[in-house]
């Protein structure tokens, strides 16, 4: 009785085919038990055992089935073997489709390459650990505030926070030893500096503390390059006197050489060394600034510590000196973090540039997917035949995503190579600035993989989830034509939507950019540059020790450029407006009240040869311009201010005949005339700060800006050739038109606009190809439906109002939700726009309106060719 019962157990819980192989051993076996079982009379406890090991059998073996069924389909095979010939299957696939796997893999390429490209810089320039020791501990002080030298001694005795506390700038030197003279740039920097960023000498010794004292010889460190270059590698050059000019001494004494590979966060490229003398007898001990301040924190130190004895420090300086910081410079203080300083300049448009790229990789993403989603669609019945002749779905979605791993592989390692080029490229291009991008750090390379990984999930997870859920027999059974898979029809349209919205950041972020460049450019520079050219001089101290010297030789090469052939006028100034870096001197206007807070009033301050300003073009508004005689006049100086300095100081009169006072209530300078406001620091940057136009008189410096203002046609050499007349052999550099100048000023927004105009159009090519293949696959999809009712007497107008109404449900949606992304992407480059709102509505609705318009128009191509079949070819075909 057992036995048969046991059997019809066996018949209800165990696969056919495994009962027809294992179902009589099972019921031999359970005979025995059963018969021991009565023996010893525990019958019930033995035929409960034995039907829950069959019921325990059955289960796991029908699971083993499903899954073997699903996995491998019916034709069993391992997991690894199953895995390999889906993996031939898949190469093979994409191998009969070589359209098809190009432009993917083009795509993704593109997409992943820009990625880590971009990410190469953010990483070499933002997140990579500085080559100094303990660069954790390294801090710049006060960065919002140049120091003068007194600040330097102030800090070593103040802030005992700092272990090591320094100053450096960089200048224009002259070499004049070994050849002709050369202009190279050198390092001031004071005791410390080099030491505290770890710099060790080939040869010789760095500076220390004598080198630093009132009366201290000059000396210099040379970097092992120009060692190598001009000296020829000579151990002997240690010990001997140089031509080595500056604004202070022209011979120094050379005590050491740097190692190679040093680079410096000040001065980059510095050729030379010479140290910063602190002497508080020396002019301009505690009124000239310009330093930068930087320090290494002691062990223990804490940055929040640190930082608010730094705020202490400058009220201490305030309260001693009143009015020589202002509240806004005061507010700046503190410490920053060397790394977070050197990037700060690049910080933002580097993560600009970082989010344009992940935006086409994602648009990209995007586009691939709906490009494999549609693929797979179409070969839906293949896969289904092989899904109902034994290939499982699971194991027909794993072709699917096989596919794509391999097409975001094949993207990968395009997207790899183009990036490697692009870095070479750039650290080429950029070697001139210092810059190092090097080779790609563990970082790139898994930003570089997640991208890939990104790409290929994308690719292969949304049309490999549509083939596992999707059932054969449905589809099989179903009638050829007929609609699509409505869902897959949603997906298809959500990711188009996507596309779209991400087009239309694209498309706005360039819009605004665009529209800050052109701001920019209606910017009125105070000045008319068109034939205006300048070039960079400097003395060598070997030919012109003396200021006395210096002073003649520039008032003689006016004078010569003024004779030069095509030449209007010509003039030289120590600072280029719209160049980098400026200088401001606090200044005693006469009669002039300062307000309640107590700062002292401050200048831009130029100082210029006679005829600098008739050359700029510069308007005069009120006076007369200094003439050449004041060049070499002796007493009371004769300058000009312009506007905004006129209605700040005097604001109840006229300037002229006003006069700037000294210390002590000297005067020592006079207003002529008053000009209108130049934008010395750059079109972006205000043009209402005074400013003061200082002739050079009594400051002749050994390098100046000279600037000409030609007639078309001029020759370069003749204006080389007047400077030579004067002084043979005087290094000119940087001949270029004032134009190039201004160009500078801009290159940053220009560069900025040209990325998201390119960003735009990749994004709203590939948005509108996603537009077009989702119109398409739909109206491929109803061919039979419109044959149909065009049968039916449904006209052509009817149909494309239809499929047009249906691809704009789509467009409105990108467009929305484009339009919330877009006011975001705004917000975040509020920072480098000029002159436009970054929710500017004109941008957002003409974006709005040319996304709509590229979405409707790649939808109409496909409907309008569906809308026109012949009914009758549309059902023959059926």
């Amino acid at each position: 009785m057992f036995t048969r019962i046991y059997r019809g157990v066996l018949r209800l819980v165990l696969p056919p085919t495994f009962r027809r192989e294992w179902g009589g051993p099972m019921e031999l076996e359970a005979r025995l038990q059963w018969d021991e079982a009565r023996r010893s009379g525990r019958r019930l406890a033995v035929a409960w055992r034995l039907v829950l090991d069959a019921l325990g059998t059955g289960l796991d073996e029908w699971r083993r089935a499903a899954t073997q069924r699903t996995i491998h389909g019916r034709g069993g095979g391992t997991m690894m073997q199953g895995l390999g010939m889906d993996l031939r299957v898949a190469l093979r696939t994409l191998r009969r489709s070589p359209g098809f796997t190009g432009s993917v893999v083009v795509t993704l390429g593109l997409g992943i390459g820009a990625l880590a490209l971009v990410f190469s810089l953010v990483d070499a320039f933002l997140l990579r650990t500085l080559p100094y020791p303990e660069p954790d501990r390294l801090v710049a002080v006060w960065p919002g505030n140049n120091w003068n030298r007194a600040m330097v001694m102030s800090g070593r005795e103040e802030l005992d926070g700092l272990a090591i506390v320094a100053g450096a700038t960089s200048e224009v030197l002259v070499l004049d030893e070994g050849g002709e003279p050369i202009e190279i740039v050198g390092g001031q920097a004071t005791v410390g500096y080099l030491d505290m960023l770890g710099a060790q000498p080939a040869e010789g010794r760095l500076f220390t503390p004598d080198d630093e004292a009132p009366g201290a010889e000059p000396v210099t460190v040379l970097s092992y390059a120009l060692w190598s270059s001009r000296f020829g590698g000579d151990p002997q050059v240690l010990g001997r006197v140089v031509s080595l000019g500056g604004e202070d001494a022209s011979r120094r004494r050379v005590v050491g050489v740097l190692a190679p590979g040093f680079t410096s966060p000040v001065a980059r490229g510095a050729e030379a060394w010479i140290p910063v003398v602190l002497d508080p007898g020396q002019e301009g001990w505690d009124s000239s600034f310009f330093l930068t301040g930087l320090g290494r924190m002691a062990e223990g130190a804490s940055l929040p510590a640190v930082d608010a004895q730094v705020e202490a420090w400058a009220e201490a300086l305030r309260a001693e000196q009143p009015g020589l910081f202002s509240d806004d410079e005061v507010a700046t203080a503190g410490v920053r973090r060397l790394r977070d300083e050197i990037g700060r300049e690049r910080r933002t448009p580097l993560w600009i540039a970082l989010g344009a790229a992940a935006l086409v990789l994602l648009v990209a993403c995007a586009n691939v997917a709906n490009l494999v989603l549609a693929r797979t669609s179409g070969r839906g019945g293949e896969l289904s035949i092989r899904a109902a002749l034994g290939s499982g779905r699971v194991r027909a979605a794993r072709g699917v995503v096989l596919e794509a791993v391999l097409l975001g592989a094949g993207g990968g390692l395009l997207g790899s190579t183009l990036a490697l080029l692009g870095i070479r490229l750039i650290t080429s291009t950029l070697a001139f600035q210092g810059l190092d991008v090097g080779p790609p750090s563990p970082r790139v390379l898994a930003v570089a993989l997640g991208a890939t990984a990104l790409a290929a999930l994308l690719a292969g997870a949304i049309p490999a989830l549509g083939v596992a859920g999707r059932d054969p027999a449905r589809r099989l059974t179903s009638a050829r034509g007929a609609v699509g898979d409505g869902r897959l029809h949603r997906v298809q349209g959500a990711l188009a939507a996507a596309q779209l919205a991400l087009a239309l950041v694209g498309v706005t972020s360039a819009g605004l950019l665009g529209r800050s460049l052109l701001a920019l450019a209606d910017v009125d520079p105070g000045f008319d540059p068109s034939g205006l050219v300048t070039f960079r001089m400097t003395v060598p101290p070997s030919t012109h020790p003396e200021a006395d010297d210096v002073l003649r030789f520039q008032v003689e090469v006016r004078d010569a450029l003024q004779g030069a052939p095509g030449v209007v006028s010509a003039g030289l100034v120590n600072r280029l407006p719209m160049g980098r870096g400026t200088s401001r001197i606090t200044v005693f206007p006469e009669g002039f009240e300062p307000p309640e807070s107590g700062e002292l009033p401050e200048v831009t301050h130029r100082l210029v040869t006679a005829g600098y300003l008739e050359a700029l073009g510069v308007r005069l508004e009120e006076g007369r311009l200094p003439g050449p005689e004041e060049d070499r006049a002796e007493g009371v100086l004769q300058g000009v201010v312009n506007r905004a300095a006129a209605e700040r100081f005097w604001p109840d009169g006229s300037a002229v005949g006003q006069r700037f006072l000294g210390r002590g209530g000297v005067v020592w300078m006079e207003v002529v005339g008053v000009v209108d406001d130049v934008r010395e620091l750059g079109l972006g940057r205000a043009a209402e700060d005074p400013a003061a136009y200082i002739p050079v008189r009594d400051w002749p410096w050994r390098t100046m800006q000279a600037v000409v203002r030609t007639r078309p046609g001029v020759d370069a050499a003749d204006l080389k050739a007047a400077v030579w007349s004067v002084a043979p052999g005087v290094p000119v550099n940087d001949l270029r038109p004032m134009t190039a100048v201004i160009d500078d000023t801009t290159r940053p927004a220009r560069l900025l606009a040209l990325l998201a105009l390119v960003v735009s159009v990749v994004t709203v090519v590939l948005g509108a190809v996603g537009v077009y293949g989702v119109a398409s696959y739909a109206a491929s999809r109803r061919r039979r439906e419109y044959g149909v009712r065009a049968a039916l007497g449904a006209g052509r107008r009817r149909l494309l109002q239809g499929e047009l109404l249906r691809a704009g449900r789509t467009v409105a949606l990108g467009v929305a939700v484009g339009l919330g992304a877009a006011w975001a992407a705004g917000k975040g480059l509020a920072a480098v726009l000029f002159g436009v709102h970054p929710g500017d509505p004109v941008v957002l609705a003409a974006a709005a309106l040319l996304l709509a318009a590229v979405g409707l128009a790649a939808a109409w191509f496909p409907a309008r060719r569906a809308a026109g079949a012949d009914p009758v070819d549309a059902l023959r075909a059926e």
